[in-house]
Order: structure tokens, then C-alpha cells, then sequence
């Protein structure tokens, strides 16, 4: 009677639903690295334009450099044509 009362106490295994319990846990696994693959790949591609604009922005401070020292020479060339003109006359 005892053996008979511990054997309703505990269900059989049931191996189904146990290998679908697996299957889904893999699936689960699956998109989880996929997820974080793309996660990645998001990541790479925004820290690839951060440089990309980083890049851009270097190369527009120089030309600004460039515009100002520019600027200052044809400043310079005005004062001294002035100069010229005034002592021409």
C-alpha cells in the first residue's frame, strides 16, 4: 500500500513535453544571440559615423584654419595697397 501511494505521489517523467521544454529553450537561446548580434552590429555601425564625423570635423577646423589664414593675407595685401595709394598720391 505504501509503494503503491509513493508511485501516485510522483508523475512518470514525460519525455514530450520535457524535449519540447528543451526545443523552446533553444529557440529562446537563438534569438537571444541573435539579439545581441544585432545589438553589436548596431553598436559597430554607430560608433563607425561617431568617427566618420569625427574625421569631417577635423577636416573642417583645418579648412576654417585655412579661410582665416587666407583672410589675414588678403587683410595684410589690402593695408599694404592702401598704404601704396597713399603714398602715390
Amino acid at each position: 500500500l505504501k509503494l503503491e501511494i509513493a508511485d501516485l505521489r510522483m508523475p512518470e517523467p514525460n519525455f514530450l513535453d520535457a524535449h519540447a521544454h528543451l526545443d523552446s529553450l533553444r529557440s529562446e537561446l537563438k534569438e537571444e544571440k541573435a539579439s545581441k548580434a544585432r545589438a553589436f552590429m548596431a553598436a559597430r555601425d554607430a560608433y563607425l559615423n561617431l568617427e566618420e564625423a569625427r574625421m569631417k570635423m577635423n577636416n573642417a577646423k583645418e579648412d576654417a584654419k585655412n579661410v582665416m589664414e587666407s583672410l589675414r593675407q588678403i587683410s595684410f595685401a589690402l593695408v599694404e595697397a592702401n598704404a601704396s595709394l597713399k603714398n602715390g598720391k
